[in-house]
């Protein structure tokens, strides 16, 4: 994804005149299973805890879900963007919440009942991701990646000041094919274009 989650919302809002391109239509439920499957949200464990990943329909994503999800993007970006300015968070807010509305398929996993991550995808791209600072290290990112593997996620944007989640996309077979020396929003933070390796 584009460092903030926010190229998605640039181009959907402002830049797209024809409908999304179809994506997987899963049931807006939580799934009852042992083993990330993709017709299906998964029941997994992370250490003690039983994590659950959830598909949710644009239709069924209601404000206090968004706002949750919206305070897991600030905390994931607080502890992992150290290079944004001052103000920047405040000013992208507005971007992501409208994202985390309008991205053709959004999974979020929750422990304890408490959603700590997301994912969001438009096509085979992955358009956001997001873990919980608190939440960070125990599998939770894997777990929503090989989601969307599973549903043929093959292209992501990550932020070049943010070496961390490039190593972490490379792990699951991703490589640099492209580089833009701003973002999305034109904002000094030069993006990184990434796809599968059998694609680059």
């Amino acid at each position: 994804m584009d460092f903030l989650g926010c190229a998605y919302t640039q181009r959907k809002l402002f830049w797209r005149k024809s409908p999304s391109p179809c994506t997987p239509s899963l049931p807006s439920k939580t799934f009852d299973c042992k083993s990330c499957c993709v017709h299906g949200t998964a029941a997994l464990f992370s250490g003690e805890a039983a994590m659950v990943i959830t598909q949710v329909k644009k239709e069924n994503r209601e404000t206090d879900l968004v706002d949750v999800l919206l305070a897991v993007w600030e905390s994931s970006v607080r502890a992992t963007h150290l290079f944004l300015r001052e103000g920047d968070v405040d000013y992208l807010r507005p971007f992501v919440k409208r994202g985390l509305q309008e991205v053709p398929l959004l999974f979020y996993a929750e422990e304890n009942g408490a959603p700590c991550a997301f994912l969001g995808m438009e096509g085979d791209s992955i358009e956001m991701l997001f873990v919980a600072a608190d939440a960070r290290s125990r599998g939770i990112g894997s777990a929503l990646m090989r989601q969307a593997l599973a549903l043929g996620a093959s292209r992501v944007d990550v932020n070049e000041q943010n070496p961390q989640a490039l190593g972490f996309y490379r792990r699951f077979g991703f490589e640099v094919e492209s580089r833009d020396a701003i973002d999305s929003l034109g904002l000094p933070y030069p993006i990184l274009h990434c796809a599968l390796s059998e694609q680059v």
